[in-house]
């Protein structure tokens, strides 16, 4: 079962979207650079980590969750158990 967390959308372009990163920053993960075709990948740690099109299927495997967001809606975390 994962865990999740929602930003609701706050009227602002990405607002969700960049309240989530920044509670995933303070929260000590790294995520992944934001792409049309897929969610952000998560990692607990300092890493880089690529487009979501670029990621493995080992590399996925390997995320400790995603974040799927948007321009003008809800962001939302979920995070593997």
């Amino acid at each position: 079962m994962a865990n999740e967390k929602v930003f609701k959308h706050d009227g602002t372009t990405f607002g969700a979207k960049f309240t989530a990163e920044e509670w995933l920053r303070e929260n000590g993960f790294s995520y992944g650079s934001s792409s049309h075709d897929g969610p952000q990948g998560i990692v607990k740690g300092d890493a880089y980590i690529a487009k979501y099109r670029h990621l493995s299927k080992d590399d996925k495997e390997a995320m400790d969750g995603w974040l799927y967001a948007g321009r003008d809606q809800d962001a939302r975390i979920i995070f593997n158990n």
